[in-house]
């Protein structure tokens, strides 16, 4: 597995490439990035130029012209889907009020826009939305993201959303995560290959020494949103470079 720097400055664990780039790319992992709130990649591994030169076509970055921040990036049903924070502050949204922007790409070359895919959430509709990340599960997609329930930018709480196709629409199941965490951010469903258990990688605050943002995960149940046992450390901030926000009021339920 690979650790991907994110936008605030923490690690999260990447899940494994799929099948098709496996086969194409000789198991070398393919990174995607994000440079200036654009959606770009690269890929790592020495068949990069193997792959392109299979494929006629080379990508142009950015292969997006809008805004794409914290970019997902999943294949289902023959295509490839990229969704993602649409705007800076996290409050973009369509004229239905609808949230995150979705790409879709038959070639992962050329991208266009398809929808945007969150049905708006009760007594959420105007607050910041952040990085979604989408797992399939037995035919059903899980969006996982985190909403602000203020205007502050404080206390954003991870959440899941649920839709049967990969487009959606997505519907907010109700709940927090974890409601007992001030803030928690930039979820990363993962699956273990070896026994199929789901576990849950994600951002949260930590209010002893040294204070800021870290990396927790915990196993999930089978409706994919409720943890089965206590968080577990996986890495603590340790540099200045790794916190969030300065001098930011912690969210402390």
């Amino acid at each position: 597995q690979l650790g991907l720097l994110r936008r605030c400055g923490v690690f999260q664990a990447v899940n494994e490439c799929s099948p098709l780039w496996r086969k194409r790319a000789g198991k070398k992992l393919i990174v995607q990035v994000v440079f200036s709130m654009r959606f770009e990649y690269s890929i790592a591994g020495e068949y990069s130029n193997r792959i392109f030169t299979t494929m006629n076509q080379r990508p142009q970055n950015p292969v997006w012209h809008g805004y794409l921040a914290d970019p997902c990036v999943f294949q289902a049903n023959g295509e490839w889907f990229a969704i993602g924070t649409g705007s800076s502050l996290g409050d973009d949204h369509d004229q239905r009020g609808w949230n995150f922007p979705m790409l879709r790409s038959r070639d992962f070359i050329h991208w266009e826009y398809a929808t945007h895919a969150l049905m708006p959430v009760e007594g959420l509709q105007d607050t910041p939305h952040w990085a979604p990340e989408i797992a399939e599960r037995d035919g059903k997609f899980y969006m996982y993201y985190s909403a602000e329930g203020s205007l502050t930018g404080n206390t954003h709480r991870l959440r899941v959303a649920v839709a049967d196709a990969p487009l959606g629409p997505y519907r907010d199941i109700g709940k927090n995560i974890f409601p007992d965490d001030g803030f928690t951010i930039d979820a990363h469903p993962f699956r273990d290959p070896r026994d199929g258990q789901w576990y849950l990688f994600y951002a949260r605050d930590w209010h002893q020494e040294p204070i800021g943002t870290g990396i927790a995960v915990v196993p999930l149940a089978d409706d994919m949103s409720t943890p089965l046992a206590p968080f577990q450390t996986v890495m603590r901030g340790f540099a200045d470079w790794q916190v969030f926000q300065f001098n930011r009021p912690m969210g402390i339920s």
